[in-house]
């Protein structure tokens, strides 16, 4: 399938549940890969069917909002507070050498590196996890710019994430933590 630049081509049709009681949260995970197979772009989603139950709660001028869509409003909350009742999944973080030690995405290579690879051996998806890169004194380094960060894993699912920091010196660890998944503490290298 091709597609233009800044544009959107309709790809295949996604099912969706009739109703709450049938699925009152699903998930979906979007890959996008070139021709090669290299994976270009992935989301994530969390949605329910009661975004498709709602009530117009504005049609007047819309020039603050998106041209020809009325302002809906759902006519129950959608929450999503079954998000809560997901079974609790861990992960096992470690931090191969790192490849990128001589710089990434343009940076220079005097700034820190690292790399993380998360993997979700449970049956549970690993929701909406959060890295934070913290120094020997426990203290969160500051700026880091991650690769990636808040994402979630399907089960048996791995990632392998980078990131550039202000060179914080030996000891880094990497904490990570998501929705209904615990607090892990890995060495960075």
């Amino acid at each position: 399938m091709d597609a233009p630049a800044n544009s959107y081509t309709d790809a295949f049709l996604i099912p969706q549940p009739i109703s709450v009681q049938e699925a009152a949260v699903y998930f979906v995970k979007l890959v996008l890969r070139d021709a090669g197979g290299e994976v270009l772009a992935d989301n994530f989603y969390w949605l329910s069917p009661r975004l498709d139950d709602y009530d117009i709660a504005f049609r007047g001028d819309l020039h603050q909002f998106p041209a020809d869509k009325p302002l809906a409003v759902p006519r129950d909350t959608p929450c999503l507070r079954e998000l809560e009742d997901l079974p609790p999944a861990e992960v096992t973080v470690t931090s191969p050498p790192d490849p990128l030690s001589t710089g990434w995405r343009g940076r220079a290579s005097a700034e820190g590196t690292c790399q993380v690879a998360l993997t979700n051996p449970t049956d549970h998806l690993a929701f909406f996890m959060k890295l934070r890169l913290l120094d020997a004194a426990g203290q969160e380094v500051r700026p880091v710019y991650w690769e990636d960060n808040y994402f979630s894993l399907l089960p048996g699912e791995c990632k392998t994430v980078a990131a550039v920091h202000g060179g914080a010196g030996p000891g880094l660890r990497v904490e990570v933590e998501g929705w209904n998944v615990p607090v892990t503490l890995a060495e960075v290298q």
